[in-house]
């Protein structure tokens, strides 16, 4: 009867340890792509503190800067998010991205991405001083 138990009970968790493993997997994917779109709005705070002018669109969003430098942030067409500055070489920010859009109103930015799985993040930016329209 204990030999019977045993038998049952290896059985059930030979059975439940893949479902137990992709739901870890997913766990993990999930927190990774949080992080990385934290760290993807971190960056565009930091260059819309700079903005002297900000044209917003439904793919991205271009940032005129006091120093002269020209931000583009951008979805591309492959689903990656890109960052380019003074049209010189391009960086990919983030990746698995359904939409990104951007509006701007006075000296408020306010940006969403939503992620091929549905995630949606959004974040309002502000920038320092006064934008020029």
């Amino acid at each position: 009867m204990e030999l019977l138990m045993a038998l049952a009970l290896t059985s059930l968790l030979i059975l439940l340890m893949p479902p137990l493993f992709s739901v870890t997997r997913e766990s993990q994917h999930s927190t990774f792509l949080n992080e990385e779109v934290m760290i993807f709005f971190n960056h565009l705070a930091q260059e819309v503190r700079g903005a002297m002018h900000l044209q917003s669109s439904n793919n991205g969003v271009l940032i005129y800067r006091w120093d002269g430098d020209v931000i583009r942030m951008q979805r591309q067409n492959n689903s990656f998010i890109m960052y380019q500055r003074n049209n010189q070489g391009q960086v990919r920010m983030l990746r698995e991205i359904q939409r990104f859009a951007c509006t701007h109103e006075l000296s408020l930015l306010f940006c969403e991405v939503i992620t091929k799985d549905g995630q949606l993040f959004e974040r309002s930016f502000i920038t320092v001083g006064r934008l020029h329209e």
